[in-house]
Parts: structure tokens; C-alpha cells; sequence
């Protein structure tokens, strides 16, 4: 059960932008919005609408500049983890393989947002099994400040088990110790590290500005391929249209 802040700020030079704000799994598409394909969980500044998979529907209240939207995410059985990689080198091309497994739902998850310490409701749930880093997409001109924790703006009401995500390096992260040649290639001493959540959201616990970029997909509400949506969805439009 974890929990972060994005307040949204002015953009920048009097030019237009755009926010989404969620979580992303390991293999989300980094040149994409957050919500644009199946590793990822968005929920839109305009018209406050859910994203995944490229499906949008309504769900919450507009967002812009100077709100301050809570991101929670709550893990069920199975909780999420993450793949196991090996290295392997191929004609003096180094590459890294990773292990195939079967997608399953996290029973009992949870992804829900909050704006200005308002709770939204629950956008999605029964999310995939999968490790989830903190996730931002900025189109154009927007900028967001992120907050980890353990101070924020608007502390989650009804949510005793929501923990800031400035604790999780603590509790995932080993103490430095020599680490013994991992045999077979695999990361040996990385292995176990996996919760719902890993290591490198948040490290330092404080307050860090993304400008013109993305952690999950930059710029991204202008990426082509986003899919038609089904009846009871909305169709993905860019946010320029919708501005």
C-alpha cells in the first residue's frame, strides 16, 4: 500500500500542457502516456479521465495548475514481482533476457486518486500482478512536482495503510555488503528484492521537479497508435484537442 503526491504547476514559457499521473510497471512504454498499453494506470488532467491500455472513461474531477492529486495503490494476492533477468552475450553483443511467465490479476488490488485530499473513488482494480513505480506523463509545456512523502500536502484520509513512497527504498534495499559473483549470469544479489513495489521511486524522500519529460513516457499525450475504445469508454483524443 503505497501513496504519492504530483501537484500540478503553471506551464512553462505561456505555452500549453497537459498532465496524466498514475503508476507503471516495469515494462511500460517509455516513449507513451501513462495508461497507453497494458503496463500502465493514468488518470488524465483533462476531463478526469482513467486510461489503460489506451481505453479511456470517465472517472474523477478536471484537474490543472495547483492541484495537488494523491495516488494510492493498494497490492492484493498475488502481490507483484518482478521478473528475473539474465545477461547473456552474443557475438560480442551483450543482451539481457528476460524470464516468461503468465500475466495474473493482483485479487483485491487497488489504484485510486485523491485531488486536493478529495478521494476520486477507485479507478481501477484487480490490476496485474506486477512490481509499479510512480508514474507521470507531461505533454508539451506542463510541469509537475512529485512529493513522496512522508509530508504531504493532504495526508490520505481513510487510508491507515497507506504508506509514503520515501519509505520504500528502506524497506526493500539491503545494507552494502560484498556481493558475491552472482552464478549463471543472474543478478543474484538483486534477487528477492521485490514487493509490490522496487527500489528507485523516490530515493532521496524529498520534493523532485520533471520538466518537459516523463518518469513513465514523456510528452506522450500526442502519441500516435492509441487504440479506438469500446462503447462504454471514450476514445483517447490529444489533449490539445480537448484543451
Amino acid at each position: 500500500w503505497w501513496y504519492f503526491e504530483g501537484k500540478g504547476g503553471e506551464p512553462l514559457h505561456g505555452e500549453d500542457g497537459h498532465t496524466r499521473l498514475g503508476w507503471c510497471a516495469e515494462m511500460g512504454e517509455l516513449q507513451a502516456p501513462v495508461g497507453f498499453d497494458t503496463n500502465s494506470y493514468g488518470y488524465r488532467d483533462v476531463g478526469g479521465i482513467k486510461f489503460h491500455q489506451s481505453v479511456g472513461a470517465g472517472y474523477g474531477e478536471s484537474y490543472g495548475p495547483g492541484d495537488v492529486i494523491g495516488c494510492h495503490l493498494r497490492m492484493g494476492e498475488p502481490a507483484g514481482s518482478a521478473a528475473r533477468r539474465q545477461r547473456i552475450t552474443i557475438k560480442g553483443q551483450e543482451y539481457v533476457v528476460e524470464e516468461e511467465r503468465p500475466r495474473v490479476p493482483s485479487m483485491g488490488s487497488s489504484i485510486s486518486y485523491f485531488k486536493n485530499g478529495i478521494s476520486q473513488g477507485v479507478a481501477f482494480s484487480d490490476v496485474w500482478a506486477e512490481v509499479y513505480y510512480p508514474a507521470v506523463s507531461l505533454y508539451k509545456a506542463a510541469t509537475v512536482t512529485c512529493n513522496f512523502g512522508p509530508d504531504f500536502a493532504f495526508p490520505p484520509q481513510g487510508l491507515p495503510d497507506a504508506r509514503p513512497m520515501s519509505e520504500l527504498p528502506a524497506t526493500l534495499i539491503p545494507k552494502a555488503a560484498p556481493a558475491a559473483a552472482p552464478s549463471g549470469g543472474m543478478f543474484g544479489a538483486a534477487e528477492g528484492i521485490v514487493s509490490s513495489l522496487t527500489q528507485g521511486a523516490g530515493e532521496d524522500g524529498s520534493e523532485a521537479q520533471t520538466d518537459r519529460g516523463s518518469v513513465c513516457g514523456e510528452a506522450g499525450e500526442e502519441a500516435a497508435g492509441e487504440e479506438a475504445s469500446s462503447a462504454a469508454a471514450v476514445t483517447e483524443p490529444g489533449d490539445d484537442e480537448l484543451a
